[in-house]
């Protein structure tokens, strides 16, 4: 009998404990992650998280990030966090930008002007950060200046994962960081896609003939 009971618990224990555990792996992105500009014009990224269920049964509670860019072909200019970690008004969130980088104009950036830190802790609970947050949430925007961007070149924003947790202080492992790409032009497909985009459109055309 108490073998029995022993084992039930064990079961109730390990089930309860498998229902804590995200089964998605979280990713943390630039968005979108490609983008047509050139010289002269203005970009704009977000940084985005995604993959926390639907409906939500993960948040983030905590992230810590560095966007590294190009500067001779980028000019950063600025960014803004959403409300997905709380309200700035009513000090939801703890804002630790400014203790990574700062240089004489801005808030974050490095003393080379190529990389910009985006860094918020909240003080929200999960079932409020559930209110603010969805299934693929934007953090934050940046936006910058293109001033050197010609015809045919592109440029690359890496994303680099110092911190990332969940509204109950748990860091997230085996993130997924992708960065961006703003480019002059969108490669073109190669022959054999329009090939296999011809035979599929030409598809209902084949079988109404065969009948």
């Amino acid at each position: 009998m108490k073998k029995m009971i022993k084992a039930m618990l064990f079961s109730i224990t390990a089930l309860f404990a498998t229902a804590s555990l995200p089964v998605h792996a979280v990713f943390i992105a630039l968005s979108p992650s490609i983008q047509v500009s050139g010289t002269g014009q203005v970009v704009t990224v977000d940084l985005i998280a995604g993959d926390l269920g639907d409906p939500i049964d993960t948040t983030i509670g905590v992230f810590d990030v560095d966007v590294s860019f190009d500067n001779t072909v980028l000019s950063f200019v600025s960014f803004d966090y959403s409300d997905a970690l709380g309200s700035l008004i009513t000090n939801d969130f703890f804002d630790l930008t400014a203790d990574a980088y700062t240089d004489d104009t801005m808030s974050g950036l490095n003393a080379a002007g190529n990389t910009i830190n985006l860094n918020l802790f909240s003080f929200l609970f999960s079932s409020d950060l559930e209110f603010l947050q969805s299934t693929v949430t934007t953090l934050a925007s940046l936006t910058f200046n293109v001033i050197d961007l010609e015809m045919g070149e592109f440029t690359d924003l890496d994303l680099t994962v110092l911190l990332l947790g969940d509204g109950q202080g748990n860091d997230f492992t085996g993130v997924n960081a992708r960065g961006a790409r703003v480019t002059t032009q969108v490669s073109a497909p190669s022959s054999g896609i329009i090939f296999l985009m011809v035979m599929i459109a030409a598809a209902p055309f084949v079988r109404q003939m065969k009948r």
